[in-house]
C-alpha cells in the first residue's frame, strides 16, 4: 500500500478527514473503497512509475482492528498488490497509535515482501518504524495541517537504512478536497542522491 499508508489513514481517523480503517463505533463494521490516478508512482521517495497509473485500495474496520488489500503497477516488476492488515486506536485524546503488518506481492515476477511497523502519534504529528526482511528498516516522521475546510498539507521526512546504505527522503503534499468522495493533489518529492519528482493525482474515497 503506497500511496495511501497504514500510518496515513489512522491519522486521518483521528483528523476525521477522508477514508480511515478505524471505526467511530467500535461494534461498526466500516467498509472503505478508494480509487486514484496518479501522474506518477513514488513510493519513499523512489520513483516506481514514470507513467500514469491507476491505484485503488479496499479496507474492512472493526473496533480498532482493519485490513485490507493495495493494487497498482510498478514499471519494473508489473503488477503490485498489497495485502495488510493491523490494530490502531487512541491513547488519550490527543495520542494515538498503529500496529500493522504488510506483504507486498508482485505476481508477474514471483516477488513478495513482508514489513511490519508500529506508530505513535499525537495530535498532527507520527513518526512511525518499519521493518522489513533482509536488514531493512524505515523510519518516518509526518506532520499534517488542516489549513481550512478545503485545503490540507502534508510534510514528510523518512530514512531508509538497508544493507548497503542508508538514504533520506523528503515530500511536501497538497490536497485539495473538491467534495466530501474526491480530492486532487500536487507533491514534491526529493530522494537523497536520485532526481527530485513532481507529480500530481485525484482520489475518490467511498
Amino acid at each position: 500500500m503506497k500511496n495511501k499508508t497504514v500510518q496515513g489513514l489512522v491519522l486521518a481517523a483521528m483528523l476525521a478527514g477522508g477514508a480511515a480503517p478505524l471505526s467511530a463505533n467500535a461494534n461498526e463494521v466500516v467498509y472503505n473503497t478508494n480509487l486514484s490516478m496518479v501522474s506518477k508512482y513514488v513510493w519513499r521517495g523512489w520513483l516506481l512509475n514514470s507513467d500514469l497509473s491507476a491505484q485503488g485500495s479496499f479496507d474492512v474496520s472493526y473496533g480498532g482492528f482493519y485490513g485490507g488489500v493495495w493494487g497498482g503497477t510498478d514499471e519494473a516488476l508489473g503488477t503490485e498488490y498489497d495485502l495488510y492488515v493491523g490494530y490502531g486506536g487512541e491513547l488519550s485524546n490527543d495520542f494515538f497509535y498503529d500496529l500493522g503488518f504488510i506483504t507486498y506481492r508482485y505476481p508477474n515476477q514471483s516477488v513478495e515482501a513482508n514489513e511490519a511497523h508500529v506508530t505513535l502519534g499525537w495530535r498532527f504529528l507520527s513518526t512511525t518504524y518499519h521493518r522489513g526482511e533482509d536488514d531493512y528498516d524505515y523510519v518516518e516522521l509526518n506532520a499534517n495541517f488542516e489549513l481550512n475546510q478545503d485545503w490540507a498539507l502534508e510534510l514528510h521526512a523518512g530514512l531508509e537504512d538497508n544493507t548497503w546504505r542508508d538514504w533520506v527522503d523528503t515530500q511536501v503534499k497538497l490536497t485539495y478536497t473538491i467534495n466530501e468522495h474526491y480530492s486532487l493533489f500536487v507533491a514534491a518529492s526529493d530522494k537523497e542522491d536520485n532526481d527530485s519528482q513532481f507529480y500530481a493525482g485525484i482520489s475518490g474515497a467511498f
